[in-house]
């Protein structure tokens, strides 16, 4: 889709999503990270999984979708990153996800 106009619209983020996976678009949700237009988009796949993806409105119309980020690597960097923050603190705390879920987005903008 390398001839969409940017900045994307709902309109352009629903049909480049869709385009680039095939799936269904169930939703296209803007929001606004500091001063970047952005698009979380959730698609239903052919193998009944629901995915959701984020595109920058500014930049992302002529880029293929972000590879998917494995939700549980994220989970443990935030824990090593609190477990830093408040050592000594005894905080615990649990998990239990599936460790093959992921997310396709950048993993940069999931600060």
């Amino acid at each position: 889709m390398a001839d969409t106009t940017l900045p994307l619209t709902k309109e352009s983020a629903a049909e480049h999503i869709q385009q680039q996976s095939g799936g269904k678009v169930l939703s296209v949700d803007p929001k606004q990270d500091g001063d970047k237009q952005l698009f979380r988009v959730k698609v239903l796949h052919d193998d009944g999984k629901i995915k959701v993806y984020q595109l920058d409105a500014a930049t992302e119309g002529s880029s293929t979708l972000q590879a998917p980020v494995v939700i549980t690597a994220l989970i443990k960097k935030l824990t090593t990153s609190l477990d830093k923050e408040y050592q000594g603190k005894h905080i615990t705390y649990q998990s239990r996800l599936d460790p093959t879920l992921t997310l396709s987005a950048d993993e940069g903008n999931m600060r």
